[in-house]
């Protein structure tokens, strides 16, 4: 009579977590699977007849492994874990990534469970690694531009400058993020910069002024057409000029 109650239970459980819209996967503390959905096994490319692997992470590829072992030490040592984002390694020899997030219980025995549920983030990494290109690409045209090019805060903070701009302060960029004007040229010429700053974010768009600079790294001077443009996010707050 026990043992039809618990396939009984088991099969509710496993009937239950087909109705979820996403994959799961339920296991003891040992990282070994006890139940899993249909989504969670067309995302392994398998059926349940072939689910014959005992533990998760011999479906993880093995690089991701460590990430495994962690997020489920910290569910089963703490009682939470960070999302942990991984990839699944299908029969097929493709890879799917997801992201897992799990919470830990206790079964009617009282024995550890650790529930997962299974989110497809392949599109999302897609986007992240064109956009990580675009970055590197955007990186290497400003760092190799011979005009200056920075970019300061609505407070005047540096936020980010190119290598041309670094000569001009005599510092490299990790130096002058952080920092302002006042940090490196005297006040006069700090407040015409800071000026300068406003005009172009009170007028939202585009300002130009003329200006005589002397580069710290080697004291060459120059006259400079300077071109200031407000910055705007996406949704259309100032970032800076």
């Amino acid at each position: 009579m026990e043992n039809k109650s618990q396939q009984s239970g088991a099969l509710a459980g496993t009937v239950l977590l087909d109705q979820i819209p996403v994959g799961c996967v339920v296991m003891d503390a040992q990282g070994r699977i006890l139940a899993v959905n249909h989504l969670f096994e067309k995302q392994l490319a398998i059926t349940g007849e072939a689910l014959l692997k005992p533990c998760l992470a011999d479906y993880v590829v093995a690089t991701d492994r460590p990430l495994l072992t962690k997020h489920l030490s910290q569910l089963v040592t703490v009682g939470v874990a960070e999302t942990c984002r991984l990839r699944i390694a299908q029969s097929s020899g493709a890879t799917v990534w997801v992201r897992l997030e799990s919470f830990i219980s206790r079964d009617e025995s009282g024995q550890t469970v650790i529930r997962s549920v299974v989110i497809d983030i392949a599109d999302h990494k897609a986007t992240e690694f064109q956009l990580a290109e675009k970055e590197a690409r955007l990186r290497t045209v400003l760092a190799t531009i011979p005009d200056m090019v920075w970019l300061k805060s609505p407070q005047g903070v540096y936020l980010g400058c190119n290598k041309m701009f670094e000569r001009f302060f005599g510092a490299v960029a990790s130096e002058i993020v952080g920092r302002t004007d006042y940090d490196f040229v005297d006040k006069e010429l700090a407040d015409f910069f800071r000026d300068n700053d406003r005009k172009a974010m009170l007028a939202g768009k585009a300002s130009m002024n003329e200006e005589t600079l002397i580069f710290a790294a080697d004291g060459t001077q120059a006259t400079f057409e300077t071109i200031k443009t407000p910055a705007y996010a996406a949704d259309g707050s100032l970032i800076g000029v």
